[in-house]
């Protein structure tokens, strides 16, 4: 198993999450058994995740097969659509060390109280709020995201 098989097969599941499937239905809908849906999300597929797939997937999950194979910030599937703002951001995020488990934890609890809410925030906003929410959760040293945090954040960039 080599690196970057790993790396696509998280960002195979951050798709799969993110759309509320199974192994199993993602399957269902590429044609794909869930066998080798399990091998490409842990990195184990022997000769690697096919093309095909990949293409699939990206357009499934509304990003680009690149993302998929380089993990380029740029391309975020955050379903908020991208700007130049926002891809500076993310860029200048992963050039720190920073926890990617938090920043995705971070992204999701925001995207999900959003959604929640059925509210909208232009793409710039969101990676600003997403940049605070982390830099705030990071100085308290805190391992969860408080959503009630998020909430209150959120209502003041609104």
């Amino acid at each position: 198993m080599t690196d970057i098989n790993k790396d696509i097969g998280e960002r195979i599941k951050i798709i799969r999450t993110r759309l509320g499937l199974t192994q199993t239905e993602l399957g269902d809908l590429l044609g794909v058994e869930k066998a080798s849906i399990s091998k490409y999300e842990a990195g184990d597929a022997k000769r690697g995740v096919p093309v095909e797939f990949l293409v699939k997937i990206a357009e499934l999950g509304k990003c680009s097969v690149d993302w998929l194979i380089n993990g380029s910030l740029i391309e975020v599937p955050v379903g908020i659509g991208k700007t130049k703002a926002t891809a500076e951001i993310m860029q200048s995020l992963s050039q720190s060390r920073i926890d990617l488990g938090m920043i995705k934890q971070v992204i999701e609890v925001a995207m999900e109280h959003l959604q929640s809410n059925n509210l909208e925030m232009a793409p710039d906003k969101f990676a600003e709020l997403i940049e605070v929410l982390y830099e705030e959760i990071s100085e308290s040293g805190a391992e969860q995201v408080n959503k009630g945090t998020v909430a209150r954040l959120i209502k003041l960039a609104m």
